[in-house]
This record gives structure tokens, C-alpha cells and sequence, in this order.
């Protein structure tokens, strides 16, 4: 069987549950469920070509194959993480940013018209000059297997890992004790294209900010497989340099520092020897 994670996994009956709709959507032609089990079931495919200093695009499709409303496109060579969900007539609809300066990992998702009456602009602007409003922040949470959202109006929505602990990536997010939607990562090792992302939406959610909350967390998963490669090289360049000057300098066996000739340090006993300074000094441990 396998160990499982404590949260239960999202079922049919679990959808039949219509959430109160938002007052505002990112997109005012694209509108959630209205009615019990009245559910989207989307896929989101992630291109596999990666720039180093780029952030994904997903192609959203329904299950079926016809596409989705709405794509996310990442912002090439952009040095702050970026991504943008555009709806079909290609306008950008909604815009995902990564906050500096944060002990956890967190993105904002940013819209093009206040999330609440009143609403002041973030300070943040798109590329066209507009202003953005604050409609999301989704945090990674630190020491454990959980991401939260939090949106403009307080209401906060928490995905937890759920089924297998040691199978596929997948998440129950939930508002309230609901369940709001099912997120399942499905490795994609037989195709020259990236992985596939499986989500199931619940009524009255908006499947845009679903589609940008998965994006985000793909990108946060993105990021920490690409600390985990460095940390990786870095212990191995490491271990490399201390198997070299283990190998190479033995007693008796300077090391050139560049402060002069003969100018060195070398092991031997437990003694440092710099014998390049006048005369040669000796300094025991």
C-alpha cells in the first residue's frame, strides 16, 4: 500500500459543493461552474524548453483536446520571475510575479481592475504602463508540503499533498474545509514536450486563478530542483578541489599563493609553513 498523506484525496461527492463565486473573475467571459458537479477538468501542459533566465509557458486545453480560454506565457529573459495569462483574444487578463526578499517563496498574482471596490493599485505596473491590482499571494510554506493563496478579499485557499507519499505530486486545494479543486502532476518522460498538469475545479471557483495558482507552483517546484542541481555541483566541485590538494599537496609540496616566490602552504604535521617570508618562519598548532 504504500505510505499516504494524512489529507484525503478530493472525490466526486466532494465537488458537488458550488462555492460562492467570486465578485470579480480575471476574465468576465470565463465563468466558473454554476451548478453541483458542474466541474472544469483542464490540462496544462508545460513547454520543455527551458531558458536560464526564463519562466514557463503552459498550453491549456480542455480534456478532450479543444483548447482552453486562456494560456499562461512566460517572460523570456526576464530577471524577475514572470508569467502572464492571456485569454483567447491574445490580452493579458492576469500576471504572476515573484516577491524578493521573502524568508518562503511567494508569488503575486496581479489583475488589470481592483479585486474590491476601493482596491489602491499595487505600485506594480505591466509592460503597456498599466497598473496592477493585488488579487493573490501564494506562498510556499516553509517546513512542510503545503502552498496557501490567499486572495484581495481575506478568503484563504490551502493545498495540501494528498494520496501516495512516495507516487505522483498530488494536491487538494480547499477554502474553508471545501475542496476547491484536484491538482495531479503527471511526468511526461515519453514525449520531447514538458510534464502535464491534471486539474479537476470545483463550481464557483474561478478556473483562472486555478490555471495561475498551478502555474505558480510549478515554477516554485522549477526553482527548487534548480538550487538542488546547484547544490549539487557546488558539494562536488568541492569535494573535487579537496581530493586535489590532497593528492597534490603533500609534505614538502608548496602551494604558489602569489605572494612571492617559494611562498606556500603546505601540510605537514600540524604545522603551517611559510617559508617564502624572511628566512622562514614556523607556526606549530
Amino acid at each position: 500500500m504504500g505510505c499516504e498523506h494524512s489529507v484525503p484525496v478530493a472525490t466526486a461527492d466532494d465537488f458537488q459543493y458550488v462555492h460562492p463565486m467570486p465578485a470579480m473573475l480575471l476574465d468576465n467571459t470565463i465563468y466558473p461552474g454554476q451548478a453541483p458537479g458542474q466541474l472544469y477538468h483542464l490540462k496544462m501542459q508545460r513547454n520543455l524548453w527551458r531558458l536560464p533566465l526564463s519562466t514557463d509557458s503552459f498550453g491549456v486545453r480542455y480534456t478532450d483536446g479543444r483548447p482552453f480560454e486562456a494560456n499562461v506565457e512566460g517572460v523570456t529573459f526576464s530577471f524577475r520571475n514572470k508569467m502572464i495569462l492571456r485569454n483567447s483574444r491574445f490580452e493579458p487578463i492576469g500576471v504572476m510575479i515573484k516577491q524578493w526578499g521573502r524568508f518562503e517563496k511567494t508569488f503575486k498574482i496581479f489583475g488589470f481592475k481592483p479585486f474590491y471596490v476601493g482596491q489602491p493599485p499595487s505600485g506594480e505596473f505591466h509592460d503597456d504602463g498599466r497598473p496592477l491590482f493585488t488579487w493573490a499571494e501564494c506562498v510556499d510554506k516553509a517546513f512542510s508540503v503545503r502552498y496557501t493563496m490567499r486572495t484581495g478579499d481575506g478568503a484563504t485557499f490551502v493545498a495540501d499533498r494528498v494520496g501516495k507519499v512516495m507516487g505522483k505530486m498530488q494536491m487538494k486545494l480547499s477554502r474553508d474545509g471545501r475542496a476547491c479543486a484536484m491538482i495531479v502532476h503527471e511526468p511526461n518522460f515519453l514525449s520531447f514536450r514538458g510534464p502535464v498538469w491534471d486539474l479537476q475545479i470545483a463550481p464557483g471557483i474561478d478556473p483562472c486563478m486555478i490555471i495561475c495558482f498551478t502555474a505558480i507552483v510549478d515554477e516554485i517546484l522549477a526553482i527548487e530542483e534548480e538550487e538542488r542541481r546547484r547544490q549539487q555541483e557546488m558539494e562536488e566541485r568541492n569535494r573535487m578541489c579537496a581530493d586535489r590538494c590532497n593528492n597534490n599537496f603533500g609534505p614538502g609540496m608548496p602551494m604558489n599563493t602569489g605572494f612571492g616566490p617559494n611562498t606556500g602552504f603546505t601540510s605537514v604535521g600540524t604545522g603551517f609553513n611559510t617559508g617564502g617570508f624572511s628566512g622562514g618562519v614556523s607556526m606549530g598548532i
